[in-house]
């Protein structure tokens, strides 16, 4: 009934604590007769007749210290510690204690007499109706079934047979605020679609069913049932399944979740009856298991707690993604198939391929195998996540196809090349990566820094940068600031006569050279 009990050294008492001890003690004394059980059955041979004898010279022998300490150490060792509580009772003192631990925590008795310490903690304890039943422990463990709460102690000899009192106080002292059905008990959401664990109480056939949202952290309701109960195996009184449940967004013909639920570990079970859990763990070892289940052999496309069946679409568009990763996150699924996802990021869903496949999947977007290769060894040697490399992946075909759309020159005058370049950092590496590029260059002559004023002016970053250029620098890129805007917007031939357009108007008679030797004027 209670594992692990075992007596410490002795401690001194404090004066309430032996004060109460001792009118428990004085109680024992009054009606030694309490400790015997009620008897529910009519066995043919009262387990406790042998006691019921011992009892009578004990209430024989209220008075008598020598007769008690005698008893003390003969006879049943249950009456051997009602004597020696009774001695306690007479000498209104017990300056040392000794401790044991029970499911309570620490209590303390005194020691007296042979009868162990079991019986002793337990006699003295008798007030408490779940302490007491450590007095019956070896009781339970000879066949005996023995039901304690307030004010009622019965035995129902070697059958099963739990009182309807007990159950009744059971139920209305738990932590639940339970419906009563026709075989059993539930919480009030348990008609709902839900998650939730089902006790059931094998002799009396009841039912006891808990939701995820109901149940306690510091509960247990195995031990709450089971703990006024001294029996040979409390946990072969009870059997347990966990019922796991997701939500639904699909229509299938059948559900494959609810065919393939998993049974509870018996690691679970032996946790949750040992009390080390609480039903709330019980709970979330039930989602684990079954999640773990799934996530193994699944055959749905789900996120978190919703399932989308067979839908691989409806799946892809309850993830946040953004419209460019919509071809790669179908390539995913193709590869992957049916998935369960515990967060439902984009993240969550690559990595979970990326390993045999991220050629494949940027391949989605990036057709340089290079180029390809050289991102994945990038983003290994830097730890970057998968989603990180996708997205440097498209930013690298910005750039191909930025570059792409560009003409190739065969000459490209010193301004011509300054313009060009400068317009190309833009263009891959946006306007920060323009700046970091004049500042590097650093132009010194005029044309060159009324070019570079005009290209600030077009983006709209030449207030901050006025300070470094003189009055007709400023006036002549003003003026070419338009020039630049067109040339942002134009591709092909059209790129280079508006590149060379450009520098005329800046003063410069540079020429530019096309590929195919092609000058322009």
């Amino acid at each position: 009934m209670f594992p692990g009990m075992f007596g410490k050294g002795p401690k001194r008492a404090s004066k309430v604590e032996e004060q109460r001890l001792i009118q428990r003690a004085k109680n024992i004394k009054e009606n030694p007769s309490i400790v015997i059980p009620e008897c529910k059955n009519n066995c043919f041979l009262c387990k406790f007749g042998r006691v019921k004898r011992w009892v009578k010279k004990l209430e024989g022998a209220k008075e008598d210290k020598k007769k008690l300490e005698r008893y003390s150490k003969k006879g049943p060792k249950l009456t051997r510690a009602v004597a020696a509580t009774m001695l306690l009772a007479n000498e209104g003192k017990a300056k040392l204690l000794a401790t044991t631990k029970t499911p309570k925590g620490s209590i303390s008795y005194a020691k007296r007499g042979d009868a162990g310490a079991k019986y002793l903690a337990g006699i003295q304890h008798f007030n408490d109706p779940l302490l007491r039943l450590m007095a019956y422990h070896d009781y339970a463990k000879k066949g005996f079934y023995i039901y304690s709460w307030k004010g009622n102690l019965v035995c129902t000899g070697k059958v099963d047979a739990p009182p309807k009192g007990y159950i009744r106080e059971r139920v209305s002292s738990s932590n639940y605020q339970f419906n009563e059905k026709k075989k059993g008990y539930s919480c009030v959401h348990i008609d709902k679609e839900t998650t939730y664990f089902t006790l059931t109480w094998l002799s009396p056939g009841l039912t006891f069913r808990v939701c995820e949202r109901c149940a306690h952290d510091g509960s247990n309701l195995f031990i709450h049932l089971s703990s006024g109960i001294a029996s040979p195996n409390n946990e072969k009184l009870f059997q347990f399944k966990g019922n796991y449940l997701m939500g639904c967004k699909s229509d299938c013909d059948k559900c494959i979740t609810l065919g393939n639920r998993t049974p509870v570990k018996d690691s679970t079970k032996k946790q949750y009856f040992s009390g080390s859990i609480s039903d709330k763990a019980l709970i979330e070892k039930i989602v684990s298991e079954n999640r773990s289940a799934l996530k193994k052999n699944s055959e749905v496309f789900a996120v978190g707690e919703m399932c989308y069946g067979k839908d691989a679409n409806s799946f892809l568009n309850s993830l946040k993604y953004e419209e460019w990763e919509k071809d790669i996150l179908k390539r995913a699924l193709k590869l992957k198939g049916p998935v369960l996802l515990e967060q439902g990021t984009v993240n969550e869903l690559l990595e979970m391929v990326w390993e045999k496949h991220a050629s494949e999947l940027l391949g989605v977007m990036l057709d340089d195998e290079a180029t390809v290769e050289d991102l994945i060894k990038e983003g290994e040697k830097e730890h970057k996540i998968p989603r990180d490399i996708i997205r440097q992946a498209r930013k690298k075909k910005t750039e191909l196809d930025e570059l792409s759309a560009l003409p190739s020159f065969r000459e490209l005058p010193r301004r011509g090349k300054f313009t060009h370049d400068l317009i190309l950092h833009y263009k891959t590496g946006g306007p920060e990566e323009a700046l970091n590029y004049i500042k590097e260059i650093n132009p010194r002559d005029t044309r060159m820094k009324a070019l570079a004023y005009g290209f600030l002016s077009a983006i709209g970053r030449s207030e901050s940068h006025r300070w470094k250029y003189d009055d007709n620098e400023v006036e002549t890129g003003e003026f070419l600031s338009s020039y630049f805007e067109g040339l942002f917007e134009s591709s092909g031939n059209d790129y280079a006569h508006k590149l060379q357009e450009l520098l005329k108007m800046s003063g410069s008679t540079e020429t530019i050279v096309l590929k195919d030797g092609t000058e322009l004027r």
